[in-house]
């Protein structure tokens, strides 16, 4: 049975108009955040926001990368915004570590690749352009 055309233009509509919402657990979409304790996994990798408030990439076991941030603040978490920084604020929303891109104002993806690579993307991903 074929799915009506209007059915899955709302279906496609729905997926680019709700750009918070992650349907996997290796990408964040502009604005949004990891919190203390959350992290985004790919294959053997893993970039977490520690509660001790750094960020960090782990392959495995090992620790590959990190933000230097450890101790820094409380209830610390990652935000990536429309402009495709990632910045990581304490409880208190002091900015404590920043990787700044200031690129165009859009619609940004954050992903985590499976080589553990972090790249980003603007609007439907055609091109991924690696930052860390």
């Amino acid at each position: 049975m074929a799915i009506p055309r209007a059915f899955a233009s709302f279906f496609f509509f729905l997926f680019l108009a709700s750009p918070l919402c992650t349907m996997a657990n290796n990408l964040i979409y502009s604005g949004g955040t990891l919190k203390s304790g959350e992290s985004l996994k790919a294959g053997d990798y893993e970039f977490i926001m520690d509660e001790d408030c750094s960020l960090a990439l782990f392959h495995k076991e090992t620790q590959e990368w990190n933000s230097g941030t450890d101790r820094l603040g409380l209830n610390c978490y990652l935000s990536f915004d429309s402009y495709a920084n990632l910045t990581i604020y304490d409880g208190d929303n002091l900015l404590l570590f920043r990787i700044g891109l200031d690129l165009d104002k859009g619609q940004y993806v954050l992903i985590l690749q499976e080589t553990g690579r972090l790249a980003k993307a603007r609007g439907i991903i055609k091109q991924l352009e690696e930052i860390i």
